[in-house]
């Protein structure tokens, strides 16, 4: 049975300010034996799932958590910040909420850095992925159809980025390409951020007919199915579901070794993992391995698939079960 909680899309701090108090407010109605949030969304839950930690960002990119394009928009930015580190360090250290899950070790270490926690008491659960929506079976489908429609030709390697722009590094993906400008590359782009601000930078470095920004898409299985390599040097990423999904699309990646997703990579086996992913020239000696080895790429891409076969959506419930029968067995 669902419960709807209508809220307005946004602007987001007004939408999550609307559906912590109206989601609240709905529980306690029901009595529910167990309350599952997905971070600190509500009062009220005995199970919270951590995919952030607000003041680990702010911490270590606060120009970035806290930018935008134009004053007013950055006030905003650092506003809804602020609100949602308040909120997550009342809902992670209250008494009722017996369990909080963390999405990565890494994500694990920052709750209890910046909150507190003990970290012998986080589980870690990992996101999950469609391994027949995110399948190496897709390509013959999408490949060429993906190609034609974008006016990609066919001996280009196209790299793919999916992911909001700034925190998730696009703009050193543009610069490595800049390297790359003797390579037949095709970059990309879905995703939100400050659009207007890195095409103007594509521009900027002779990049406007080697880039395609796409916006947000729905079925972003089909880019990646069309995709040779995915690249994602992340600022601060708590786990990466894009990057396993490119991994059960049998794509070779390459990530930040800082992004949680990276715990299920052993670098060169079954990804590229960057030590530093502000290094624009790093990323470029990345891709241009990937994209000069086709054998490189076909190994990496098989490991990959091999590596996330077991993070189905299946180990997730079978994990998230594990941590309800606790819940409850503590009450017994």
């Amino acid at each position: 049975m669902f419960h709807s909680i209508r809220v307005p899309r946004r602007p987001i701090l007004v939408k999550n300010i609307l559906f912590f108090a109206q989601a609240s407010m709905a529980i306690r109605r029901q009595g529910f034996q167990v309350v599952h949030a997905q971070g600190a969304s509500m009062w009220g839950q005995h199970v919270t799932t951590a995919h952030f930690c607000e003041a680990a960002w702010l911490a270590r990119h606060r120009d970035l958590a806290e930018a935008s394009e134009g004053p007013g928009r950055a006030v905003y930015h650092a506003i809804n910040s602020r609100v949602s580190i308040l909120l997550e360090n009342l809902i992670y250290r209250r008494r009722g909420t017996q369990v909080v899950i963390a999405v990565s070790k890494a994500t694990r270490e920052d709750l209890a850095e910046h909150y507190g926690l003990d970290p012998a008491r986080i589980p870690v659960i990992y996101d999950g992925v469609d391994l027949e929506t995110f399948h190496p079976n897709q390509r013959p489908r999408w490949r060429g159809a993906i190609r034609k429609q974008l006016r990609i030709a066919d001996d280009a390697c196209v790299v793919l980025f999916v992911g909001a722009f700034e925190r998730k590094g696009l703009g050193y993906v543009l610069k490595a390409l800049r390297i790359l400008q003797d390579t037949p590359v095709h970059l990309l782009v879905l995703g939100s951020g400050q659009g207007s601000a890195l095409r103007q930078l594509a521009q900027r470095l002779g990049l406007g007919d080697r880039t395609t920004f796409l916006g947000r898409q729905a079925d972003v299985h089909r880019y990646f199915a069309a995709a040779d390599l995915f690249v994602l040097p992340a600022l601060y990423e708590p786990f990466g579901m894009a990057v396993l999904e490119a991994m059960a699309s049998g794509l070779p990646v390459v990530t930040s070794r800082t992004a949680g997703v990276a715990e299920l990579i052993t670098d060169r086996e079954d990804g590229l993992l960057l030590d530093d992913p502000t290094d624009a020239t790093a990323i470029a000696t990345a891709v241009h391995l990937l994209v000069d080895s086709p054998e490189l790429r076909e190994h990496l891409g098989r490991t990959a698939r091999e590596k996330v076969s077991g993070y189905s959506w299946d180990y997730v419930v079978r994990e998230t079960l594990n941590v309800y029968r606790t819940v409850m067995d503590g009450r017994a």
